[in-house]
């Protein structure tokens, strides 16, 4: 290749070099097609198992409160299975809530089926269980300190405050301060 002698020597080497570097760098930034598919399968699979393991212990949780509405005399035992499932169920609830922060689920069925679950736990069955928690230590007059407080759940009123407006929702509560 001849350049016309009035181009310089650094625009023929410089410019196919920037060229290059450049093409480099975005394709490094951008998806190709099979990469956004392949992001979009690993979102949706992983959305799959979270929502698994969240109604696995979701029923363990029911499960220790069927217990619990079906005894006339609850016990200690009984008041721990509450308590423990209950902080498993919302630990997951918080992982679940932090894929959605991150974008690790499928938006589809984040909206479609996530955010009604989450919501569910924040306005509902958080309050819920901090509440039952303690009726049944003070009919037993067990100590109880525990109450529901944010730092516990972020995750989970985050992901209420970001997608509060989302169809479905109802109300502007985000939980406690």
């Amino acid at each position: 290749m001849t350049c016309p002698p009035e181009t310089p020597l650094w625009v023929t080497i410089g410019v196919p070099i920037a060229t290059f570097v450049a093409g480099f760098i975005t394709s490094r930034f951008t998806l190709s097609r099979k990469e956004k598919k392949d992001l979009e399968q690993d979102n949706y699979e992983n959305s799959l198992k979270l929502e698994e393991l969240q109604e696995k212990v979701y029923s363990a949780y029911t499960d220790a409160i069927k217990v619990y509405v079906g005894k006339e005399d609850v016990t200690l035992d009984d008041f721990v299975l509450i308590a423990t499932t209950g902080d498993k169920y919302f630990s997951q609830t918080s992982t679940l809530c932090s894929a959605i922060l991150s974008d690790k689920v499928d938006a589809s069925v984040r909206d479609n089926k996530l955010l009604a679950k989450v919501r569910d736990v924040a306005q509902r069955t958080l309050p819920k269980h901090y509440e039952t928690l303690k009726s049944i230590a003070e009919k037993k007059g067990w100590p109880y300190q525990g109450e529901l407080r944010r730092q516990d759940h972020e995750a989970i009123y985050a992901v209420v405050e970001r997608f509060g407006a989302a169809p479905g929702w109802t109300g502007s509560e985000s939980g406690p301060s």
